[in-house]
């Protein structure tokens, strides 16, 4: 998978931007199928959950550089996030608050912003942030709309998005074909075809690829 290589150590060269690859394929069951009864961006929720628990885990030097730029872009829009992701409190300092139901236009609308500035903070254009999503074509509208505001942000220091989804249940009237024809207008997006592979496998692949821990993606 050379492709996912040189897709990341070009993004690193390059000083900034996001790029997009789709993998597709009879994949196995993933992040948003086994989630998509639940509640809107449980998925989401998921992947940066595992962010955070990384980013806690750093030594005491790296943590107190992270939680200093993330509070300094994301300001009091911290607490958005604090109410939704598990363990953001401990990066920010930021108390929760019992309500974490995300409804009405202005209240999405401000939870895309806040995921924005979050990602702004903690990317680097020498050290871009990988984000892996399972299974798209079980993902929420809510879902898709953000994952199209975060890889579209030309404010964004550095973002590589890779996701999967199963092309025999992706047509292209399918909800996240729209999507991606919308990402694609603003953004790189490789696409690669692959055999059968569960999301274990995946994940090997993307770690073995880009020479990280399993728990980084």
């Amino acid at each position: 998978m050379a492709k996912l290589t040189n897709a990341y150590d070009e993004l690193s060269k390059r000083g900034g931007g996001s790029e997009m690859i789709i993998i597709s394929g009879s994949s196995g069951a993933g992040k948003f199928q086994q989630l998509q009864q639940t509640e809107p961006l449980s998925a989401i929720i998921s992947a940066f959950s595992c962010l955070c628990n990384d980013i806690i885990s750093k030594d005491a030097e790296t943590l107190h550089l992270t939680r200093k730029a993330v509070k300094e872009v994301l300001g009091t829009e911290g607490e958005v996030l604090a109410n939704l992701i598990p363990n953001f409190h401990k990066i920010v300092g930021v108390s929760t608050v019992a309500n974490s139901r995300v409804g009405g236009m202005n209240a999405q609308n401000r939870l895309i912003f806040a995921f924005k500035l979050f990602v702004r903070a903690i990317s680097k254009p020498t050290q871009p942030l990988l984000l892996f999503l399972d299974d798209m074509q079980w993902a929420d509208s809510m879902s898709l709309e953000l994952i199209t505001s975060l890889i579209t942000d030309n404010e964004n220091n550095s973002l590589l998005l890779i996701g999967t989804h199963r092309d025999n249940e992706v047509s292209e009237a399918h909800p996240l074909s729209n999507y991606l024809r919308g990402i694609e207008t603003k953004c790189p997006c490789i696409k690669l075809r692959v055999d059968y592979l569960d999301r274990k496998h995946i994940n090997e692949l993307i770690s073995d690829t880009l020479g990280m821990l399993l728990l980084q993606t």
